[in-house]
């Protein structure tokens, strides 16, 4: 789980900082460009719905190469990252994050099941039972 909010963290610092360089490097406006990589990351432009005590995402593989696409689960989201042609499995210089999608409940990422066809892929991530529903506006 730590591992999974560093990412984010780092995808945010990233992307915060290239808000700043097209900016003109202007000072005093980190919060904004914070505030802007963060919307930017979590863009609700990805199918997720809860259906029978399951998280279903659907990811349209014409947005993504599948060659490159990373996942990672935790219990309360998932982050899609893109993963660079000199990239090793799982070393996050490699790894440029594309999306935080938030769940609105808690998930077993261990029981996680996807299926690939030629437009999409399905994620099919198991409901904890008794697990709280949140708010998506919640974060992470």
């Amino acid at each position: 789980m730590e591992e999974h909010n560093n990412a984010v963290r780092k995808a945010i610092e990233r992307k915060a900082y290239a808000v700043y360089e097209s900016d003109g490097f202007k000072d005093e406006n980190d919060q904004e460009h914070w505030f802007h990589a963060e919307r930017e990351l979590t863009i609700c432009d990805i199918p997720c719905s809860i259906e029978n005590d399951a998280v279903l995402v659907r990811l349209p593989m014409e947005k993504y190469a599948p060659s490159t696409l990373g996942l990672s689960i935790s219990p309360r989201s998932l982050l899609i990252f893109s993963l660079r042609d000199d990239a090793s499995n799982d070393c996050e210089d490699n790894r440029d994050l594309l999306r935080v999608i938030p769940f609105p409940m808690e998930v077993d990422s261990a029981k996680s099941a996807c299926e690939l066809n030629d437009r999409d892929l399905a994620l099919r991530l198991p409901l904890v039972v008794g697990a709280p529903t949140v708010s998506t506006s919640a974060g992470i």
